[in-house]
């Protein structure tokens, strides 16, 4: 398309300007009008309604205020109570979830309860006197033959300075007499849960640290027999309620075991996934006659970029034998393999290259099939190694893109990822509370959906960062951009079934299911809000 040049009249500029924005937007994600059904295109039209009146009516447009729409997450999270349209989203079916790492996928106030109801060895350390802002707190499962003081004895206090560093003390023992009591600990233990970045500071290295000594917190609740069970089961649910009925699940392999039922730590990884199967078949036969069935979940298998490569116990071609072998033992459940972790602090895939190019070799001789599925790119970096990470994982054949924050840089990177059909795993509220951006609005995804690059929506660790399911992160991308409307929402959410790891008779089964479920959707949406009422 020429440049207007000379004199033209007004009506021959818009119709040139609205042919110059049709052409760009047919690029694009989001649906054009004509392709929308009557319903579709009405359904459109209310929602936009809505947001419009909810500029005004809850984020005080044009108003010097603290409330915007697309503002920060932590800041917009208090106000979506008021938002109608939020309330219509998670009536929303949204497919599946394909980013998720499931220690830190449940309320942390929930994951308290059950580690306080289920688990009598439970125990709390840390690095120094709890009285020091510098200490690291660690919860344990450790067997009471190994306490080197009794629940009688009176010992020296966390909080006091004789604390001897990294001594277990029963929680049992402890709660009871916690400066403030019972409800002062457990709001202690949760704080230690949570991730609020305006505490840390700005700097990603500085939020990753916090955000990494939660899971030292959360992985020492969650690693006891009856607690990883009912947990994986109230995630299911959490999430089949939030109309997610699918999840592909990232479970870091690398401790070799949890502790047993008994107190004992044995527990193998062979016996983690039996309790997750079992977890998940509950799930589905308790949900299976409701509104709201709960279709399944998979497992990515994943370890940590800190380890050693090559041979040997507890380095990664043990990981990678350990993970053939689980599929072998469930290949219904283990969908792929995974290296996860603080991209720009730790290692990049250049460094296991070798072990990364032996493994697909590996599987074949093994008979069985097992992709790759890399976090790649989540960086603030243009050429540095957890940006270049985007080309290795690509070359090595990934199936999907973790995160792929960076990949907006790459021209040529983001048309392989369209032309080979390889889905970012976009997970917008993780990005912002890590700092890699400082809201919805400000994300790169809109320039991946501008550029029709494939993309699924995700919640990666709604433990810490506040999101459980997917309402949050679909009402967020929602409110951050004028282009997209709710049929463009749909749209992803159908995407993310197509971007799975099901097989193809599942992906046309669900796909269809969730064709039915968006138009019920419809319905309840032209219900509400019609004018005709």
């Amino acid at each position: 398309m020429t440049a207007i040049m000379g004199d033209v009249s007004l009506e021959v500029y818009n119709a040139k300007r609205n042919d110059l924005i049709q052409l760009e937007r047919a690029r694009g994600h989001h649906h054009r009008a004509n392709e929308l059904s009557p319903k579709e295109k009405e359904a459109v039209r209310l929602i936009k309604k809505l947001r419009d009146q909810e500029l005004e009516t809850v984020w005080h447009a044009g108003q010097l205020g603290t409330r915007w729409l697309g503002m920060p997450f932590t800041a917009s999270r208090i106000h979506l109570h008021e938002s109608n349209l939020f309330a219509l989203i998670r009536e929303m079916p949204k497919g599946c979830i394909l980013h998720c790492h499931l220690d830190a996928m449940n309320d942390p106030v929930a994951l308290l309860r059950l580690a306080l109801s289920l688990n009598p060895h439970l125990c709390i350390s840390a690095t120094s006197s709890l009285t020091s802002p510098d200490a690291v707190v660690t919860l344990s499962t450790v067997h009471p033959s190994n306490i080197i003081f009794s629940s009688t004895e009176v010992s020296p206090s966390i909080h006091s300075a004789e604390y001897v560093p990294n001594t277990p003390v029963p929680v049992s023992f402890l709660r009871p007499r916690f400066p403030g009591g019972e409800s002062a600990f457990d709001a202690f233990v949760i704080s230690k849960l949570v991730v609020q970045p305006q505490s840390v500071g700005w700097n990603p290295a500085q939020v990753w640290k916090h955000f990494s000594s939660t899971f030292l917190v959360s992985n020492g609740l969650l690693s006891y027999e009856p607690v990883w069970e009912a947990y994986i089961a109230e995630v299911f649910t959490i999430c089949a309620n939030d109309h997610v009925p699918y999840l592909e699940c990232r479970i870091n392999f690398l401790v070799e075991f949890i502790t047993r039922k008994t107190g004992t730590l044995d527990l193998t990884h062979c016996e983690w996934v039996v309790l997750f199967q079992r977890a998940l078949e509950k799930v589905k036969a308790a949900t299976s006659k409701t509104d709201r069935p709960f279709w399944g979940a998979k497992i990515i298998y994943s370890t940590i970029r800190f380890i050693e490569k090559g041979e040997g116990h507890g380095k990664l071609r043990w990981y990678m034998e350990d993970c053939i072998a689980l599929k072998k033992e469930f290949p219904d459940l283990i969908a792929a393999f995974d290296l996860v972790g603080w991209e720009d602090g730790l290692q990049p895939l250049t460094y296991y290259m070798e072990d990364l190019l032996w493994f697909p070799q590996r599987c074949k001789e093994a008979g069985v099939d097992i992709p790759y599925a890399f976090h790649a790119g989540e960086t603030l970096t243009d050429g540095g190694k957890a940006d270049m990470n985007l080309y290795d994982a690509i070359l090595l054949g990934t199936k999907r893109v973790g995160h792929g924050f960076s990949l907006s840089q790459h021209p040529l990177l983001m048309e392989i990822c369209k032309e080979r059909n390889i889905p970012v795993e976009c997970c917008p509220i993780s990005n912002e509370l890590l700092r890699y951006t400082t809201s919805a609005s400000t994300h790169p995804l809109s320039v991946l959906l501008n550029n029709n690059v494939p993309v699924s929506l995700s919640c990666d660790d709604p433990q810490f960062f506040g999101n459980l399911g997917l309402s949050y992160d679909f009402y967020q991308v929602f409110s951050a951009s004028e282009q997209m409307d709710i049929m463009g929402l749909a749209k992803l959410g159908r995407q993310s079934i197509e971007y799975s790891f099901m097989n193809t008779h599942e992906k046309e089964l669900r796909l269809q299911e969730f064709d039915v479920a968006c138009n019920r959707f419809l319905d309840l949406v032209i219900d509400k809000l019609s004018e005709n009422k």
